[in-house]
């Protein structure tokens, strides 16, 4: 009996679940994310404090996922750019709306594979909201 895995199958299977934890980001949390979930917790806090005190000045930080951007105010008074990624197109219109000049793109945490031009990326809450990979990555346009 061939028990080799039929690529198909699976990519139908992450397909289905990434269209499940996309719809449920999408209309469930993100309109009300910011009021519900919106504090910064002190731990996260100091965590974002130490990376951007060593990351370079003016350097580039990506927050993977970014959700609605609850993490830029702190990264843009520091003086450096920041971008986002997130699977949830609700989450992106929040972060957009808020921040109209911050770059952000729709892939999943998965499908990064261009995060080098970055000089550091934010990844923090991320891995338990992360679903499936969809196959939405490519390139960011780069601003230097």
């Amino acid at each position: 009996m061939d028990r080799s895995p039929n690529p198909a199958t699976r990519a139908a299977f992450l397909a289905e679940r990434r269209r499940v934890t996309e719809e449920r980001y999408d209309r469930r949390f993100a309109s009300t994310y910011d009021a519900d979930w919106g504090a910064i917790a002190p731990s996260h806090a100091t965590m974002l404090d130490r990376l951007l005190a060593a990351t370079m000045a003016g350097g580039e930080v990506l927050d993977a996922p970014c959700g609605t951007g609850k993490y830029w105010p702190t990264i843009l008074a520091s003086g450096r750019p920041v971008a986002g990624i997130d699977q949830s197109a609700g989450m992106l219109e929040q972060a957009a709306r808020r921040f109209p000049a911050v770059p952000v793109r729709h892939p999943a945490l998965q499908e990064l594979d261009d995060h080098q031009g970055f000089d550091a990326v934010v990844c923090i809450d991320a891995l338990e909201m992360d679903g499936p990979a969809s196959g939405r990555g490519g390139p960011w346009p780069r601003r230097h």
